[in-house]
């Protein structure tokens, strides 16, 4: 029996995420499969996918900081602003690597940014590549995103040359589009040639295994030892373990008191989640602090984990 948890994977160039997720699900024989956050078809790297029951904390994976590495063609702007799109704009370009790195370093901190039409997100519930299929282009209102770091590593000179650097960023962050705002700035316009994802939260491309890897390890029944365990997944979260009769009352929604705790959230905040285990130290819930004293109220469930 597959466990309920976490793999990661090496996405391929040339399929859409979904097409990754049908695939494992045909692998390993689960219907119940989703990831984390997508990645454009030409893309490749770190797409994180969940199993079973571990379908349930997508919510708490999806807001995770993402790295990549990427590489830019100035002079050119595409429709899709990647290569996959048509060229709409192109002029020989001769900036200096002083220059470049300077606009760089300009999109560093909190900047917004309009998402392509070529993506998955929706506008008055259509995604906006739906209607970019029936050639329709809509207003899409700007999102404010972070850059916490990007990193210049080459540039290759020519007619139209390649940039080839590194970005940490927020969850919502199009590479693609911060390649054309990074063009737009320079004055010469820009797409994306290339991207890996090479980390997303606190898994990067060390842990990722490739869709034939998936074969070999699910055909020699050796998978499980690479599916991390729910509760592993979200480490960031403090845990408490529960007794007896209180594993099912949490079960059963219950909101966890004082007297559950026995003086296990001393120092957790309201607002915080925690995971509860049982005696067996398997995730039977996560939880909610409100601290609602007023009741005896520490925590509400937020997903559990029936068995």
């Amino acid at each position: 029996m597959i466990k309920d948890g976490l793999i990661v994977i090496n996405k391929p160039a040339g399929v859409t995420s979904h097409d990754v997720v049908e695939n494992i699900r045909k692998i390993i024989k689960i219907k119940k499969v989703g990831h984390t956050g997508t990645l454009d078809p030409d893309a490749t790297g770190v797409l994180i996918l969940l199993i079973g029951k571990a379908t349930k904390i997508a919510q708490f994976l999806q807001n995770d900081d993402k790295e990549y590495w990427a590489e830019m063609v100035l002079g050119i702007k595409t429709d899709t602003q990647d290569a996959s799109g048509k060229v709409v704009f192109q002029a020989p370009c001769r900036l200096s690597e002083k220059e470049v790195r300077q606009a760089l370093n300009n999109f560093k901190g909190k900047i917004f940014q309009t998402p392509p039409m070529v993506s998955a997100v929706k506008i008055k519930g259509r995604a906006l590549y739906k209607l970019a299929r029936e050639g329709k282009e809509v207003d899409r209102p700007s999102r404010e995103i972070t850059i916490h770091s990007i990193d210049f590593l080459k540039m290759e000179s020519g007619p139209y040359p390649v940039v080839t650097f590194k970005v940490k960023c927020s969850k919502g962050t199009y590479i693609r589009t911060l390649c054309a705002d990074v063009g737009d700035f320079l004055g010469c316009g820009a797409r994306l040639k290339k991207l890996i994802r090479t980390s997303c939260g606190n898994y990067s491309l060390d842990d990722a295994h490739s869709i034939e890897e998936v074969k070999e390890l699910a055909s020699s029944s050796t998978i499980n030892d690479h599916i991390i365990l729910i509760q592993d997944a979200l480490k960031q979260f403090p845990s408490i373990t529960l007794k007896g009769s209180y594993v099912k009352d949490i079960l059963n929604g219950r909101p966890l008191t004082d007297e559950m705790a026995e003086g296990q959230l001393k120092e957790i905040k309201k607002g915080q989640f925690i995971k509860v285990l049982d005696e067996s130290k398997s995730l039977i819930a996560i939880l909610k602090m409100v601290d609602d004293k007023k009741e005896g109220i520490l925590a509400r469930p937020i997903r559990v984990f029936v068995r």
